[in-house]
This record gives C-alpha cells, structure tokens and sequence, in this order.
C-alpha cells in the first residue's frame, strides 16, 4: 500500500517579488550574484540587460537557467528584451539585492504581459539527509496543479498550486523521485518528469512551464535545477 504525506512547510522568509517599476540609484560598486530563467513559453530568446550593460553573455532560450551572473548591489535599472527583435518584456524593473547574495530572476507569462518573479537564495543548508526546494507553477494557461513525488512505496502531494503562486522552502529526502503535475483533485497527468535526483545536500527549484494544449518544445514540462 502506498503511503500518502504532505510535505511539513517551513517558511523561512518571503523568497519572491514582484518587481515593480521605479528610478535608478546609484550606490557602491558592491555585487550581488543572480541566475536568469527564460520561463515565458512565447518568448524564443530573451536578454537582460542592467542600465545599458548586457548581464547575460549569450541568448536565453525558452527553458533556458543560466550560471550567476554579476550585478551591482544598488537599486539598478533593469531590461528585459527579446532576442533578437529587442522588443522590450519588462523594463525600469528595480531589484533590490544584497553583496554576495544570491538571487534567481524568472521571466515569466506571456510575452506581452511578462511579468518577473526574484527568489532569493541564501536559505540554510539543509539538514542531514535532506533536500530542499521551492516548487512552482508557470504554466500561464493551466488550471491550479497537485504536484506528486513518488519513490518507491511512499508517495508525496503538495496540493492546489496556482500560477506565480509565492512557493515555500520545503524539505524532503534526498532520493530519486518521479514527479507528475495534475490538475487540481483529479487523475488528468499535465506533465511528469521521472528519475529526477534530488541530492542531499543541495538546494533545488523545480517548476511547471508551457502551455496546455500545445504539442513539442512548449508543452507542459517540469524542469529543475539546483541553487547551489
């Protein structure tokens, strides 16, 4: 028989914003680290830009999570374009980031209403023979989604996640799992990643991207990565 658990939430502090348009400020020339996600399924490529200076050294494909990067520490203009049309996503965005702290910054919605989310990355290790995450939903046009690990006889749900919804630092044990997003109270599979190694140890983000409906490369898909 399969045993059935929710994950014991522990909120450690508010780990994403919504970044709002204001003026540039100057500062000291302090860096903070940040990693850059592409996850707007109609935006094939996207740059980022501080003031007039491209973060990024290359395009960021749909999906694509990069290395961090440096930026200044100081309330800084940000950009967010297409590439290569350079059409403007988000721009006059102002981060908040610390000195040597380190920050995920998502590219989210649809093209013309993207919208960004900042994580920040700075949560304490995680305890012995544990993992932790943060779990989201980015999937514009899909309803509310329960997301079940599995690992062998035991099976996990972290029910009832909509889109953008603010996630949780969570802790679970550092295995192999099978992963599935479905849709909220029912059996109807959205997308499932299988195999996935969730290191003890390490601190991952997992998230559901695409577009309901859609067939090929923005298909709903689940896609991970580690913060540290």
């Amino acid at each position: 028989m399969r045993k059935t658990e929710k994950i014991s939430i522990t909120i450690l502090f508010i780990s994403f914003l919504i970044i709002s348009c204001a003026k540039d400020n100057t500062g000291s020339n302090a860096t903070a680290n940040i990693m850059l996600v592409n996850a707007s399924p109609d935006v094939a490529f996207v740059d980022a830009f501080s003031g007039t200076t491209q973060i990024n050294p290359s395009a960021i494909p749909y999906g694509g999570v990069t290395e961090y990067l440096s930026v200044p520490t100081e309330n800084k203009v940000f950009t967010f374009k297409e590439n290569p049309s350079a059409a403007t996503l988000c721009s006059n965005s102002t981060f908040n980031v610390s000195e040597n702290k380190k920050y995920t910054i998502f590219i989210t919605d649809y093209a013309s209403q993207a919208k960004i989310l900042q994580q920040e990355n700075n949560s304490p290790a995680p305890a012995s023979g544990k993992t932790n995450f943060r779990i989201m939903h980015l999937s514009p046009n899909t309803a509310a989604v329960d997301f079940i690990f599995r690992s062998g006889a035991d099976s996990i749900a972290i029910s009832n996640k909509t889109f953008r919804q603010t996630p949780d630092l969570l802790a679970i044990d550092g295995k192999t799992y099978d992963i599935r997003a479905k849709l909220t109270g029912t059996q109807t599979v959205v997308a499932q990643i299988n195999n996935v190694s969730l290191n003890s140890g390490k601190v991952y983000t997992l998230f559901l991207k695409g577009l309901s409906g859609t067939p090929g490369a923005t298909a709903p898909a689940i896609q991970f990565f580690a913060n540290n």
